[in-house]
């Protein structure tokens, strides 16, 4: 067997509620002679642990055993504050600061560290209470330089955090692609503070309006703040028009000084709630999405949710465009099209996706959303490859494994299901010494579910049998 279905099979042995002390022992020898970090996480994990086999991996140098090591509910937060306040190396940080029950007091000391790295992870991380992220988020957008790239970075860093954290990013941006991320995610009421920040980068010299991406940030937030506001982006342009320092952006930019205060996009947007021909509907979002920007383009697909005549076709196709507050309403409204909802799960899909479809109060429901579609049936369709892994991670994977496990394949089964598995495979294979040879032999090669390859292992065995 190779060592990576060898490392699979010690995973999935360890992996019940309290391995015996015998099998912990076989497994971090195997872990040790193969290097295998897996498995020494798997075993910091146990509640039991052997403590001779904790002592051994405290020893260990790996930066991501030593995470978990700290991650132990038994470490007290004073040694852990004394451990790694004066630690250097950002990547035992960052595996840290991703960590989900951690106390406050460090995740307010790795915020304090100023880390761009280490302050991303923590803004990433749900885990996190909002005063560290506060803190968090002025090293954290100091990391993000002004490049083509930056806005969507900056945007999806942001996405979903709280106005106070994103404030705290908005008034320390370095970057004109940064302010245009996040200049939607605040209230009108801090327009000023925003262009204020933009006038003050360009005229201290850290950015210049004549690269493509500032020109295309300027035209983003010229679109999203209110007039006061639009009256000094418009004063900024004209003085550096006047330096020659606008180059190739300069027509661009003069069409924004005279652009009307009232954007056209707006007044588009402002026809769909009450339009009831669903082409219209179609057509207004069009052309929202030619002349507008994010947070339009967001706004529009928002208010088509809420119009029952809108296609709910169109809006799945642009799901990706979604405000993250918004994809709760769409999927309640196709719960009863299992095409629209595989398209969503086959797509990139938010772990809050699954958990309303499939879960409620903890436990599987057997109809999406609670009254839709037939959940065994949307899972048949679409469990396979990425998409059961990225189920086993969510609430399904949690409370329901023993539904999930029916469909899923069977590397996702034993690598993210662990005891569950493990119980399935005793149960269905028990003392069949045969069965038990054809699991092994076919395990490697195997691409579909573990039901149908302990099923196919069996009927090998039972044919030998009767030859």
């Amino acid at each position: 067997m190779s060592y990576t279905n060898a490392s699979t099979l010690y995973q999935t042995l360890i992996s019940s509620a309290e391995p015996s002390v015998e099998n912990q022992v076989r497994a971090f020898d195997f872990a040790t002679r193969s290097k295998d970090v897996n498995i020494l996480l798997r075993l910091l994990a146990l509640p039991n642990l052997d403590a001779s086999i904790e002592e051994k991996i405290s020893k260990r140098s790996e930066a991501e055993i030593l995470a978990a090591w700290a991650s132990k509910s038994t470490r007290s937060t004073d040694d852990l504050i004394t451990r790694f306040k004066n630690e250097s190396r950002a990547t035992l940080l960052t595996q840290l600061a991703d960590k989900a029950n951690l106390p406050t007091e460090l995740y307010l000391t790795f915020a304090k560290m100023g880390k761009p790295t280490i302050s991303t992870t923590l803004l990433k991380n749900s885990a996190v209470p909002k005063e560290a992220k506060i803190i968090a988020a002025k090293s954290a957008i100091s990391g993000m330089k002004g490049s083509s790239t930056t806005q969507s970075k900056v945007s999806e860093l942001f996405k979903g955090q709280d106005e106070e954290v994103i404030s705290m990013a908005l008034i320390n941006t370095n970057s004109l692609p940064s302010v245009a991320a996040l200049i939607d995610k605040v209230p009108t009421s801090q327009h000023i503070n925003a262009v204020n920040q933009v006038v003050k980068l360009v005229e201290e010299g850290h950015q210049y309006l004549g690269e493509w991406y500032n020109s295309n940030s300027i035209s983003t937030i010229f679109k999203t703040v209110e007039p006061a506001a639009k009256k000094i982006l418009r004063d900024l342009i004209r003085k550096e028009d006047s330096k020659g320092a606008l180059k190739y952006a300069a027509s661009s930019m003069k069409n924004l000084v005279n652009a009307p205060d009232i954007d056209p996009i707006d007044t588009a947007i402002a026809q769909i709630p009450n339009e009831t021909d669903m082409n219209e509907i179609t057509a207004l979002l069009k052309i929202v999405q030619v002349g507008g920007v994010r947070h339009q383009i967001k706004h529009a697909l928002q208010l088509m949710i809420a119009n029952i005549n809108s296609s709910n076709q169109v809006i799945v196709d642009n799901y990706r465009e979604l405000d993250y507050n918004s994809t709760p309403l769409l999927i309640n409204r196709i719960k009863n099209d299992i095409d629209l909802l595989k398209q969503i799960f086959t797509g990139y899909v938010e772990s809050s996706v699954s958990d309303m479809v499939f879960i409620k109060n903890n436990a599987f429901q057997p109809l999406a959303c609670g009254d839709g579609v037939d959940n065994r049936k949307l899972l048949a369709e679409i469990c396979t490859g990425n998409v059961a892994n990225m189920l086993s991670k969510t609430k399904l994977g949690r409370f329901a494994p023993d539904e999930l496990i029916i469909y899923a394949d069977v590397k996702t089964s034993l690598e993210n299901l662990g005891s569950v598995a493990a119980n399935y495979i005793n149960e269905n294979l028990g003392s069949d010494d045969n069965a038990w040879k054809y699991f092994e032999n076919l395990l490697p090669d195997w691409s579909n579910s573990l039901p149908a390859l302990i099923e196919t292992s069996k009927s090998f065995a039972a044919e030998e049998v009767n030859k």
